[in-house]
């Protein structure tokens, strides 16, 4: 087989991922970070329910200062762990959506999400039915400012409405049954990307010369992606990309590449990783 761009000798060798590449105890591990939070954000809101009814039965003329700050701090901090609860299991469908790839990238992506609950969903084409987008604005919000920090008064709002429009969203008790639903769903459909046989996963791993390296991944439950990393020093866009996938030994990825997701991993001088980015193809005449 004759190779124009790169040298012959280094024709990437296909292997499955492994060694320095992403792998399912990747994903595993921010899943068991998620499922913690989760039930300590349970407990605690199951606690401060018993405080509310002990207090509607025993109505005390005052309150201690720790019972207080209990009562109202308790639901902004179960609010709080449930939306980091479910940033963990995006960010474990996002580990294993980069199965194969650099560790490094997982640790770059997952910062540029950051709290972008809704664009992270949206990307992995989590179904609404999973995660209702509302829901997931309502978390990022909460995580983000209202169960986070103090009150901050909207324009032409005072602070004790402020403080009364949070109490209104973080105490709603049918709001919070609404998030642990949404958890559940999302943790149980995290836990069947790349591993349900009913949608079987394909990973495809080749080492290309000076450090990069492609991979394909389709099924799983998540979107068909290619990822690739240029070697070293080479600056490659959409025409370089297809060139590379359409000369890779493998009939899979030959087949199939033209219907994934093309995503590259962008290096700036210095710097190990600097995330992945999305490449399209050039629109016709320009």
């Amino acid at each position: 087989m004759q190779v124009e761009a790169m040298d012959q000798a280094s024709v990437p060798e296909f292997k499955r991922p492994g060694g320095n590449g992403l792998d399912s105890s990747d994903a595993k591990a921010w899943l068991q970070e998620g499922e913690g939070q989760e039930a300590a954000a349970r407990s605690i809101w199951a606690r401060w329910l018993r405080q509310k009814r002990r207090i509607r039965v025993d109505r005390p003329s005052m309150l201690r200062h720790a019972e207080w700050m209990a009562l109202t701090g308790n639901p902004r901090a179960s609010v709080l762990l449930m939306g980091y609860a479910v940033e963990m299991y995006l960010k474990a469908g996002l580990a294993k959506w980069l199965v194969g790839c650099e560790k490094a990238l997982l640790d770059v992506d997952v910062r540029q999400y950051g709290h972008d609950y809704v664009r992270l969903a949206s990307d992995l084409e989590i179904d609404e039915a999973v995660a209702p987008r509302d829901l997931l604005s309502f978390l990022k919000n909460a995580v983000t400012l209202e169960a986070r920090y103090p009150a901050q008064p909207n324009p032409g709002e005072t602070p004790i409405e402020a403080i009364n429009r949070r109490t209104s969203n973080l105490w709603n008790e049918e709001t919070f049954k609404e998030i642990c639903r949404l958890a559940k769903r999302l943790r149980d459909h995290v836990k069947l990307m790349n591993s349900d046989r009913r949608s079987p996963a394909s990973t495809q791993r080749f080492e290309l010369p000076a450090g990069g390296y492609l991979v394909m991944r389709r099924g799983g439950h998540l979107p068909s992606r290619v990822t690739v990393r240029p070697p070293e020093g080479q600056a490659w866009g959409y025409s370089e990309i297809t060139d590379a996938l359409q000369r890779c030994p493998s009939f899979e990825v030959q087949q199939f590449w033209s219907q994934c997701e093309i995503h590259l991993v962008a290096r700036r001088a210095g710097k190990r990783c600097d995330g992945s980015k999305k490449i399209y193809p050039p629109r016709s005449g320009a």
